[in-house]
Order: C-alpha cells, then sequence, then structure tokens
C-alpha cells in the first residue's frame, strides 16, 4: 500500500461552472503561493541549515506547477482544435488533461504552503493571530 506523505497544508480549489475556469483559479493560486513561499525562502541564507531542504521542497512544488501548466495547454489545444461540436472521445481527452493540470496545481499549492509554513509558523493562540498574514 502506498500512504502518501503528509503535507499538514492544504490546497484551494475553486467551484465553476467551466472546467477551464476551475484549472486557471488552481493555477493562480499555485502561482501566488509558491511566490509567498520563494520570498519568505529567500530571507534565508546559504548556509542556514534549513535551506537546502526546503529549497528541494519548492523545487518540487515549482515543477508541479510547470506540469500543470503543460497539462493545462495541452487541454486548452486539444479543446480548441475540436471545434463546435467535438466527438466524446475528443472531449474525454481535454477534460483528462485538464484533470492532470488541476491535480498538478493542488499538490504545487499543498507543497509550496508546506514550505511557507515551515519558515512562517501557524499561529496556535489567538493573540498570535493578528499578527498572521497567509499567503
Amino acid at each position: 500500500r502506498f500512504f502518501p506523505e503528509p503535507t499538514h497544508s492544504f490546497y484551494e480549489l475553486v467551484l465553476e461552472e467551466e472546467p477551464v475556469l476551475i484549472v486557471t483559479a488552481a493555477e493562480d493560486a499555485a502561482l501566488s503561493y509558491t511566490a509567498k513561499a520563494q520570498q519568505e525562502l529567500n530571507k534565508l541564507s546559504y548556509s542556514d541549515v534549513e535551506y537546502a531542504s526546503l529549497n528541494e521542497l519548492l523545487t518540487k512544488a515549482k515543477n508541479q506547477y510547470n506540469i500543470g501548466f503543460m497539462a493545462q495547454w495541452d487541454g486548452v489545444i486539444l479543446e480548441s482544435d475540436s471545434g463546435a461540436n467535438p466527438s466524446l472521445q475528443t472531449q474525454s481527452e481535454w477534460l483528462k488533461k485538464y484533470c492532470d493540470a488541476l491535480n498538478a496545481y493542488a499538490k504545487s499549492q499543498a507543497i509550496s504552503l508546506q514550505v511557507y509554513n515551515a519558515l512562517v509558523p501557524v499561529p496556535t493562540k489567538l493573540s498570535e493571530l493578528r499578527h498572521y498574514n497567509a499567503p
């Protein structure tokens, strides 16, 4: 059995009418979370103990983002090439590409938040909540 490694972070999905809108929202969130994590990681120096492992995690997040981006645009191309009345097989092909993109963007979000949360701890007390800036 395979048990995924826990990230102790979440991802954000938006429900929309069109698959492309769902994927675009997930892409925007992944890009935002990755940028926030990169911004916090840049505050460390190369000699910091945490830098190497967190940089490796953030690289995984960026790779997942790139996988999602490529799958998303493969889906856009398939959808635009299918014309006004696409076959059922063509529809399922571009929906599969959008699904692949959504999965990759969700992974990117979760990994980026894992890096961010390692560098900016989540508040545990109500008094700390005022100073917490979620990505």
